[in-house]
C-alpha cells in the first residue's frame, strides 16, 4: 500500500510538470522565471509527498493490529488459544491438551539453537511421557521441510505447523522459545534461547501435579 502511495505521489507531480509546461508554451505568454518555476515545482513537490506520506502512515495504522494483552502468552496467566495444523492436514488447539502438563517448543530447520537443545528436548519428553506432554511448533516452514527436519532430529512428540499466528500469541519471534503450561492451563515458564538440563527440570518442577496450584 505503501508503495502505491508513492506510485500516486510520482504521477501527481508528473502532471503538474507536464501542465506547466504547456502553460509556458502558450501564445502571448511570457515564460515564468527559472526561479519561479523552481520555487512552484517544488512546491508541488512538497505537498505531493506530504500527502503520499500521510496516506502511506494512514494505511499502516489501519492494516496494523494493537497488541492484546490477553492474547500474549505471560508467566502466570491462562495460556492463549492458538490454532496449528498438522503434516498430514488436521489441525491443534489448545484444549486439545487439556488436563495435563504441557511443554511447547517453537523451533525452525535454520535455526543452529534449536538443533543444539531438541536432541534433550527429546529425551525428556521420552522419559516424561506417562507424566508431561510436549509439543513441537515448526514456525512458518513448508510442510515437507518440517517433517523432513523433526524426522531428522528424531522427535517422539506431536509437530504443529504455525502461520504466524502461534508466532504473535506466544513471543516466538526469536528461535528457540519453550513454554511451560501446567494441568489447568496457566503458563509457569517461558524460556527464550535454548535450554539446558538444569533449567529443563527446573521448570518441569513447576508444572509437575505436585508443585503448589497443579491440578492433581
Amino acid at each position: 500500500m505503501q508503495g502505491k502511495a508513492r506510485h500516486v505521489a510520482a504521477r501527481t507531480v508528473r502532471t503538474r510538470i507536464s501542465v506547466l509546461k504547456k502553460e509556458a508554451r502558450r501564445p502571448g505568454r511570457k515564460a515564468p522565471r527559472t526561479m519561479n518555476v523552481f520555487r512552484i515545482l517544488s512546491a508541488n513537490v512538497a505537498g505531493a509527498l506530504i500527502r503520499a506520506s500521510f496516506v502511506a502512515l494512514v494505511t499502516l495504522a489501519l492494516h496494523t493490529p494493537a497488541p492484546a494483552a490477553e492474547t500474549v502468552a505471560t508467566v502466570a496467566k491462562h495460556a492463549p488459544k492458538f490454532l496449528l495444523e498438522t503434516p498430514s492436514g488436521g489441525s491443534l488447539t489448545l484444549a486439545d491438551f487439556a488436563g495435563k502438563p504441557l511443554v511447547i517448543n517453537a523451533f525452525a530447520s535454520w535455526c543452529p539453537p534449536c538443533r543444539l537443545e531438541l536432541p534433550l528436548l527429546a529425551a525428556t519428553a521420552r522419559r516424561e511421557r506417562n507424566r508431561v506432554t510436549f509439543l513441537g511448533v515448526d514456525e512458518q516452514e513448508a510442510n515437507e521441510i518440517a517433517t523432513t527436519f523433526a524426522r531428522s532430529m528424531h522427535l517422539p512428540f506431536v509437530i504443529g505447523l504455525d502461520k504466524g499466528q502461534f508466532a504473535a500469541s506466544y513471543g516466538a519471534t526469536n528461535l528457540p522459545v519453550t513454554i511451560f503450561v501446567d494441568a489447568r492451563g496457566t503458563v509457569r515458564a517461558i524460556q527464550h534461547g535454548a535450554i539446558d538440563a538444569p533449567t529443563l527440570a527446573r521448570y518441569l518442577a513447576r508444572i509437575s501435579p505436585t508443585a503448589p496450584g497443579a491440578r492433581t
